[in-house]
């Protein structure tokens, strides 16, 4: 059987980016079969021991401007303060948005409490058009 959680779209229009990450909060649509979770706080727990695919899509607007810079999306594992993965996003010069979609695929095992922490190279205001973050298994055990 295959358990999972979302969250979508979430309600902080603007965010003010810098290097320190923030966890992604208060999602305003959500669910789940079986695996917990809490839009509020951003969080979706794994609480049996398997292989999870952990999935992100994120839309930012924001102002462009002569040089490069990048914003940083981290699947962070809150049960051990630890980044599972980070993604990068490089933004060109010139560039008002970007988009940013990935899969990784994870083993678990005990109860994991997972969210998305986002942070950027350099100080940025960033705007979301559209935010996902779901937690899916391959295979529980």
């Amino acid at each position: 059987p295959t358990v999972l959680a979302y969250m979508n779209n979430s309600n902080a229009d603007v965010l003010s980016l810098t290097t320190t990450p923030q966890t992604l909060v208060n999602y305003n649509s959500s669910g789940n079969v079986v695996l917990p979770f809490d839009a509020t706080l951003g969080t979706i727990t794994a609480n049996i021991d398997g292989i999870y695919d952990f999935n992100f899509v994120g839309n930012f607007a924001f102002t462009g401007i002569t040089s490069t810079r990048a914003i940083y999306i981290d699947v962070y594992n809150e049960t051990d303060t630890a980044s599972v993965f980070r993604f990068t996003g490089s933004i060109p010069r010139d560039a008002d948005e970007l988009g940013i979609a990935f899969t990784i695929p994870a083993s678990i095992s005990g109860t994991t409490v997972t969210s998305i922490h986002i942070s950027a190279s350099a100080n940025i205001d960033v705007t979301l058009e559209g935010v996902s973050y779901g937690v899916t298994s391959k295979n529980v055990r």
